[in-house]
Order: C-alpha cells, then sequence, then structure tokens
C-alpha cells in the first residue's frame, strides 16, 4: 500500500512557491488540483506543471528538489505496469 500524500505534499509546494516568490507558479499548482474532476486529470495536470516548473529552471535547489520528488512520485504512480510491481 502506497501510504505518500501526493495531495498534501502538492499542497504544501505550492505554498513553499508562493512564499518563495514564485506566486503564479504555486498557484498553478493549486489551480490543479482544484480544477480537475478525478484524481487521475489532478496527478497528470500536477505533473505537467511541476515538468514546466522543472524545465524553467528558475527555482531555488531546494525547491528543484521538492519539485522533482513529487514529480517523480506523480510519474510513478501514472505508469503502467508500476515500477515498485503489484
Amino acid at each position: 500500500m502506497n501510504a505518500y500524500d501526493y495531495y498534501g505534499e502538492a499542497k504544501a509546494l505550492a505554498e513553499a512557491l508562493k512564499n518563495a516568490g514564485f506566486p503564479g507558479d504555486g498557484s498553478e499548482i493549486s489551480l490543479a488540483m482544484e480544477e480537475e474532476e478525478t484524481g487521475t486529470e489532478i496527478f497528470m495536470m500536477t505533473r505537467a506543471r511541476l515538468a514546466n516548473l522543472l524545465a524553467a529552471g528558475n527555482l531555488p535547489p531546494d525547491l528543484i528538489t521538492r519539485v522533482r520528488t513529487l514529480h517523480g512520485r506523480f510519474n510513478d504512480a501514472l505508469t503502467w505496469p508500476p515500477a515498485t510491481g503489484c
């Protein structure tokens, strides 16, 4: 069983981005969780927005690490077959 709190970490990361001077990016993460209807849609949109953050390359190192980690978690969750097996 996967006990990782995807939504909690995404919300915390959104706040960290806003507090670090990236309010638009933080809002994009929050909106992905508010606007999408299903869990899969939320995961896919959040993963895409995190990928955009990584591609922009303008975040401080601590936020880059958090974005990479969360992006990897979403990517693993959306990959079939799962990397860790069933």
